[in-house]
């Protein structure tokens, strides 16, 4: 199986890097609060949501919960790319 190295990726560093504190375990997400506009620009809301390293937080499910600063978000859905990283869909 091809092994990649994704630390450079994941490292406060990178520019939307975070500290996060995802489903109990300590680190380092790539977060994004985006707006998202829908009904024609009826309504808005943000649409949070973390890529993390799959195996950082091998437990994380839905209903897990994402500290990231004084944010507690709950993870909705949690897709894995099958190569290394997750994303989190979350909601506050």
């Amino acid at each position: 199986m091809f092994a990649e190295d994704l630390s450079i990726f994941f490292s406060l560093e990178t520019p939307g890097a975070v500290q996060a504190v995802v489903g109990g375990v300590s680190t380092v997400a790539l977060f994004d609060d985006a707006y998202q506009a829908s009904l024609d620009g009826i309504a808005d809301a943000s649409a949070p949501g973390a890529y993390v390293q799959t195996d950082a937080v091998p437990a994380v499910a839905q209903g897990s919960t994402v500290v990231v600063g004084a944010r507690t978000l709950t993870v909705t859905a949690v897709e894995p790319d099958g190569h290394g990283v997750t994303f989190l869909r979350l909601r506050g």
